[in-house]
């Protein structure tokens, strides 16, 4: 996950939905939570036996896997229609944001992929994948800060850049602690060692 562009104004922008707006926002929110509250009650009904496929914990995990790509790409169309002073004087540093974009969107596709395959490389895959996301947001603060300096002849330091992304840190901070859980649920959970074995 890229942080390009910064949503600014969204507070502004939320007393222009119309009736349609705030009905598909319901609909992204209520859907997931139909899914999941039906996983659940397909895991209780297993009655105690573990059994393969995609229920319980692994269910919420494959709806995640299923929208990372997606989000990716809503990142980068965002990106590419970005019109601002940043995206027409500083374009590498938009570049390099779509340059990270894209290695998300292919490492989430591959883990799709092998998830919707049941391979047994998805458990292999999807901790890489997981860095890589976790990793995005310090390697967009070094790469923007690299182009800055090097390209530009703008030196910012770190303290500053870190200030300027201050707002998305506690995001960043969640991501991390939910990478990590996935990835360790990913290693240790039996439903998924039996589930995908091809």
């Amino acid at each position: 996950m890229t942080y390009w562009p910064r949503f600014q104004g969204i507070a502004a922008s939320m007393g222009s939905f119309s009736l349609w707006h705030w009905l598909v926002v319901l609909a992204v929110l209520a859907i997931p939570a139909a899914l999941i509250v039906v996983a659940v009650r397909r895991a209780q009904a297993e009655g105690g036996v573990m059994t393969p496929g995609f229920k319980g914990w692994l269910f919420i995990l494959a709806v995640a896997v299923w929208l990372t790509p997606l989000r990716g790409l809503a990142e980068m169309g965002q990106m590419l229609g970005a019109d601002g002073a940043a995206a027409e004087h500083f374009p590498w540093l938009v570049r390099a944001d779509l340059a990270i974009t894209a290695v998300t969107i292919l490492l989430s596709a591959a883990c799709l992929v092998l998830m919707l395959r049941r391979a047994a490389a998805f458990r292999t895959v999807f901790p890489i994948a997981a860095g890589w996301i976790v990793l995005n947001f310090p390697l967009s603060i070094i790469v923007a800060r690299f182009l800055l300096h090097g390209v530009y002849g703008v030196e910012v330091g770190l303290p500053a850049l870190f200030e300027a992304m201050r707002e998305d840190i506690p995001q960043w901070i969640g991501g991390v602690v939910a990478a990590v859980a996935w990835v360790f649920y990913v290693r240790r959970s039996r439903r998924v060692a039996m589930t995908f074995v091809n």
